[in-house]
């Protein structure tokens, strides 16, 4: 059997896919958002006036009050915001003061650590020249007590 004429390109599956699952994924993706995928489609191409919603209305204006009522109201609604921000702008410094505080002490107590690491770390070299010295007084002390045993046998005529 012979192989078709036509031999198609990685490129050319991928067109002929997109061809075929595109519009598979958009009806499917619109039928999920609860729409019409066909209304939608044909009202943007064009061929169907959108429908006006509802929803896309601005909201009626509130009803008109008597202006010496309204103007209490919103005085009596400042007066509390303004005591609100008030109330909010004393705990903020309070916190940022209790921060600043916390910072300083932090602070402190950082060099006082690097002090006392720096005097460890000194005590630690101390201790290492201490340890070798010791190692080499050790090795002395064993020198000198293998000498002696020899003299003792040599005394003793061994």
């Amino acid at each position: 059997m012979a192989k078709g004429k036509f031999k198609l390109t990685g490129f050319a599956r991928f067109v002929l896919f997109l061809l075929v699952a595109g519009p598979v994924f958009f009806f499917g993706v619109t039928f999920l958002k609860g729409e019409d995928p066909m209304t939608l489609l044909k009202e943007t191409i064009g061929l169907v006036e959108p429908e006006r919603k509802a929803e896309s209305l601005p909201p009626p204006p509130p009803p008109v009050k008597a202006n010496e009522e309204a103007k209490e109201e919103t005085k009596t609604k400042v007066k509390t915001d303004q005591t609100q921000i008030n109330a909010q702008v004393k705990k903020l410094k309070d916190d940022l003061e209790y921060k600043d505080e916390r910072i300083s002490d932090l602070y402190e107590e950082n060099e006082k650590l690097r002090t006392e690491l720096k005097a460890l770390k000194k005590g630690s070299e101390t201790i290492e020249k201490l340890q070798k010295q010791l190692d080499k007084k050790d090795e002395q002390m064993k020198t000198l007590q293998a000498e002696l045993n020899k003299i003792k046998d040599i005394i003793n005529g061994k």
